[in-house]
């Protein structure tokens, strides 16, 4: 079976939908039966390290051709790129991120779409009304003219239905998985050595996000201020530099400065250690697609708290703790509950391990070889 991806995230983005495409790509390749034949279509292969050669030579990767689409990437992404997918006698065209090139439906090659969320349509406010009109467009015409769309979330398949009257069969839901490099774990000296490159105590709280309004940061300073935390520390891990100097503002109005850092967007490789030291991980979104730091948490041992409601209950299950993500009180007795009650901890990472087999890439990547297949019978 022969593949193609949409993978200008993989190559250009360390985040969100960046991670969702290579941990997808990547489970894929490393079927042990039946790996399909893949090829990568990006207008290039972005900032060096993003996506490594070593795991870039598993697949056959296409880049424009031509003057005009080296000049103008945008435009071979959304209608030239339809040629080369011919020329590669591509099977079926996967859209990894709401997206789908005009004219894909005049030609035997079946599509199929992932979308992650609406929430452009929840909150137009966090994106301008311009680029909130932008996704939405892009999105309805890949849902429209694909073959099968499928959800990262229950929620997300929801507001499909809700929001352009997708007929439900259309729809398939199937989770994303994290990065491999969750799997090991780290070392004492090692947890040692990251605590003392960040500038961390031996306890401390972790958030990781992009810095945004969605996020909720501002509530989640005021909550830490209210917490019974004693000399803990809250560490805010994130790309966002418009909204940091907010946030920066807050912190010290509150005089907070002793108790809370940012540290930037963090590489990828100390993420791992940095869920496995903190004592507990705070996410209290306003809302998501699906919140994949909270699995990559609770599958790295480190008890979760985040919001009620919405989508936050599938990526955390039983295992999590939910507070009203708008009422900073009640977000910080949850702190204050879980920081100070080492059982309760105990019990949260016992039910995030069971929780997050069911996010098994081994698991999710048979399931969307079933659904490849199914297009093609």
């Amino acid at each position: 079976m022969r593949i193609g991806f949409d993978a200008k995230r993989a190559f250009f983005n360390r985040s969100g939908l960046g991670n969702y495409s290579r941990t997808l790509l990547l489970s894929l390749a490393q079927l042990s039966l039946g790996a399909p034949e893949m090829h990568l279509y990006s207008p290039g292969r972005g900032e060096e390290g993003i996506f490594p050669e070593s795991d870039s030579e598993k697949f056959n990767v296409h880049l424009p051709q031509g003057f005009v689409s080296r000049i103008f990437p945008s435009v071979w992404r959304s209608r030239g790129m339809v040629r080369d997918l011919l020329r590669d006698q591509i099977e079926v065209y996967h859209g990894l991120s709401a997206e789908l090139p005009f004219g894909a439906k005049q030609n035997p090659i079946k599509s199929v779409v992932t979308v992650h969320d609406l929430i452009f349509l929840h909150h137009p406010e966090f994106y301008g009304r311009t680029q909130a009109g932008i996704y939405d467009r892009k999105c309805r015409h890949a849902c429209k003219i694909a073959d099968q769309i499928v959800a990262v979330s229950e929620e997300t398949r929801r507001d499909l239905v809700k929001f352009y009257g997708i007929d439900p069969a259309k729809i398939q839901m199937i989770y994303q998985g994290i990065d491999p490099i969750f799997d090991r774990r780290w070392s004492g000296s090692e947890l040692n050595s990251l605590q003392q490159k960040y500038q961390l105590p031996g306890e401390f709280a972790l958030f990781v996000g992009n810095l945004e309004p969605r996020k909720n940061l501002e509530n989640l300073i005021r909550a830490w201020q209210l917490s019974e935390t004693e000399k803990g520390k809250l560490l805010i891990c994130g790309a966002g530099q418009k909204y940091l100097p907010r946030l920066q503002n807050l912190v010290a109005e509150l005089k907070m400065e002793p108790r809370i850092s940012f540290a930037g967007r963090v590489p990828q490789e100390d993420l791992p250690g940095l869920y496995q030291a903190a004592r507990l991980f705070i996410y209290p979104a306003l809302q998501e697609g699906f919140g994949i730091p909270i699995l990559e948490a609770i599958s790295s041992g480190c008890p979760v708290i985040t919001s009620e409601g919405g989508v936050f209950a599938e990526a955390g299950g039983d295992a999590a703790v939910y507070a009203d993500p708008l009422d900073a009180k009640d977000l910080a007795g949850k702190i204050s509950q879980v920081w100070n009650d080492p059982a309760l901890r105990e019990s949260m990472r016992s039910k995030g391990l069971q929780h997050a087999r069911h996010f098994d890439r081994a698991i999710l990547a048979r399931q969307w070889m079933d659904l490849y297949n199914g297009l093609l019978k």
